[in-house]
């Protein structure tokens, strides 16, 4: 019941979406893509990939986007599923359970649109084909991104239904965050920048 409740609050997401706009739910997958890319080829610029590496640094900051995403789409989803559904709430009863596979769904929905981009790049730009470890990421990474970005998202998901602002924090944290975490440039070897990656 829950399974089948959080299908219908991700699709009834994803239509109302489709019925505004022409491109529907792509403008998310687009909007941080179009974000992420000038950034990349500014950090190509100032070789903050390093000397040496194994894959080349668009690569490793594209991945490295993807991944930030999904973890901090997972953090911010279940505040604006819970907003947008407001008005389902009180008709229908919805648990938490419902409100987490909503999010899931969602969640799955942008990964797989953001990795069939990063694997195209990869693939055809980079003539790079996917190994064993890439795998190995997707199905236990993956995962515990998702849960990890839950256990931040869910205790915000009722003040972000009444408190617009609390959303709005939250997605500026998640930008300025995203600066602290080695996705844009590697860990250096040493420096209050490797002890703060390192915590």
């Amino acid at each position: 019941m829950e399974f089948h409740r959080g299908w219908y609050l991700f699709y009834r997401e994803l239509q109302f979406r489709a019925k505004l706009t022409l491109f529907g739910y792509g403008w998310n997958i687009v909007s941080q893509l179009a974000a992420a890319i000038p950034v990349v080829f500014v950090g190509k610029q100032l070789n903050l990939g390093g000397h040496g590496a194994e894959i080349p640094y668009e690569i490793h900051a594209l991945t490295g986007v993807v991944f930030w995403g999904v973890f901090w789409d997972a953090v911010i989803l279940p505040m604006d599923l819970a907003f947008k559904s407001r008005q389902v709430f009180r008709r229908v009863p919805i648990g938490n359970m419902s409100m987490i596979f909503a999010t899931v769904w969602g969640l799955l929905l942008n990964f797989v649109v953001k990795f069939l981009f990063v694997a195209v790049v990869m693939l055809f730009f980079f003539h790079i084909w996917f190994k064993w470890e890439l795998i190995l990421t997707l199905l236990v990474g993956l995962p515990a991104l998702i849960a990890l970005g839950l256990c931040f998202g869910l205790p915000f998901m009722s003040f972000g239904t009444v408190y617009q602002d609390v959303r709005y924090a939250v997605g500026f944290l998640g930008q300025a965050l995203m600066w602290t975490a080695p996705i844009f440039y590697r860990v250096p070897p040493k420096g209050w920048l490797t002890t703060f990656n390192k915590l």
